[in-house]
């Protein structure tokens, strides 16, 4: 296999690419690894890490929203599913 350019593809799957772009009809479609063998795909980790984040802090606070409810209404303890659901939090 031999890679020929940046984005670590084969002229195999630029040639795949290329074929996928005519199967889409209407507008030709190149894609940017052919028109640019230096081109670099864009960095998507720092949006996807705020998006990780941002759920995190919603689950967080759901979680401690269900411990207070839990804990001030007639059961008044915590069970088993309310351990299950800390475990989840803490393992994402």
């Amino acid at each position: 296999m031999v890679i020929i350019n940046s984005t670590g593809q084969t002229a195999e799957d630029l040639a795949g690419l290329l074929q996928l772009g005519q199967l889409s009809g209407g507008k030709p479609f190149t894609p940017p690894a052919l028109l640019d063998p230096n081109y670099i795909p864009p960095n998507r980790g720092p949006q996807l890490f705020d998006i990780a984040l941002s759920l995190f802090v919603i689950s967080f606070i759901a979680v401690v929203l269900r411990m207070v409810a839990r804990y001030t209404s007639k059961i008044g303890k915590v069970l088993w599913e309310d351990l299950a659901i800390l475990i989840a939090l803490v393992c994402f």
